[in-house]
């Protein structure tokens, strides 16, 4: 049997404000386009920790064939900032397989990362927008940026919005697995 609901009758979203944030990945997906042309679409559903921001979502598509591969060069720089995928030169044909749709689903979730966000951009239809990333950043490099190089997890903040507030505790990693030389993942 399934969960027992009640209708919502007010709702909204808001997108995460300017400025740096520390981001977790709670939710992946992949999409195989029934128009071949478009290729496959690799989907990043990330929450804001800490900040006035906090909890607000942040949703990242990604498609393997865009006008010079801006999107997939996008999802590559994401997945090293994650620590998910090495730093080095990918063939594009590899993410429209199994094997890495596999791992993506298995790497991502639960990975942090941080995110500069800029203004929001107006979306097609009238009255809508999305959130506009402008780079990503691993911990550290987002502990840089903010001024602040103590250690791995960052205090959460939203440039010049908000004071820091309290880091949460991390979770430690699970005990790691023998890497292997010939993957590009981590």
């Amino acid at each position: 049997m399934g969960d027992k609901i009640l209708g919502r009758y007010e709702f909204g979203f808001e997108n995460p404000s300017p400025g740096l944030h520390l981001m977790e990945a709670k939710k992946v997906d992949v999409v195989k386009n029934a128009d071949a042309a478009k290729g496959w679409t690799y989907k990043v559903e990330s929450v804001v920790i800490g900040g006035e921001s906090d909890g607000r979502k942040l949703f990242e598509n990604f498609m393997t064939r865009t006008n010079g591969n801006f999107a997939l060069t996008r999802l590559v720089g994401l997945l090293i900032k994650m620590g998910v995928l090495k730093e080095m030169e990918y063939d594009t044909d590899m993410f429209e397989t199994p094997q890495f749709e596999n791992s993506f689903r298995a790497k991502v979730v639960g990975k942090k990362y941080g995110a500069e966000v800029g203004r929001p951009k107006a979306g097609k239809k009238e009255g809508t927008e999305f959130t506009n990333v402008v780079g990503y950043y691993t911990i550290k490099e987002l502990k840089a940026k903010m001024g602040d190089g103590k250690d791995e997890t960052p205090t959460p903040f939203v440039a010049a919005k908000t004071a820091p507030q309290p880091t949460p505790q991390p979770t430690p990693p699970p005990p790691a697995e023998k890497a292997d030389e010939s993957s590009p993942w981590q």
